[in-house]
């Protein structure tokens, strides 16, 4: 889905106030996170608008604006490694099955 990624990129570029220079943001790399909702496109999105913060900053200082290509592959990687939920960690994998149950005896 990397048009959804790409449109979600656009509308938070242009939300900002970034010019169009986003014309020359594209996405490489196949794979999702898995979930429930679009958080691969997000992550993609989220990673494409600080780069193209980055080339505009350039492309003001050399009158030319690099082109941006972001890898969801990698993005995905990112999200998933570095971010953590706060106050809680995730149960084991085994945890619904071999978790703590109380029995008869107490």
């Amino acid at each position: 889905m990397k048009s959804a990624a790409n449109r979600l990129a656009r509308a938070i570029w242009t939300s900002f106030g970034g010019q169009e220079g986003a014309s020359a943001l594209s996405f490489t790399g196949d794979g999702d996170l898995a979930s429930a909702y679009a958080v691969t496109d997000f992550a993609s999105a989220a990673i494409a608008v600080a780069a193209l913060s980055i080339a505009e900053l350039v492309g003001r200082a050399s009158s030319r604006i690099p082109t941006v290509a972001v890898d969801r592959r990698l993005s995905s990687f990112w999200f998933g490694w570095s971010i953590h939920p706060i106050g809680w960690k995730m149960p084991g994998l085994g945890d619904p099955i071999t978790g703590d149950y109380c029995t008869s005896d107490g």
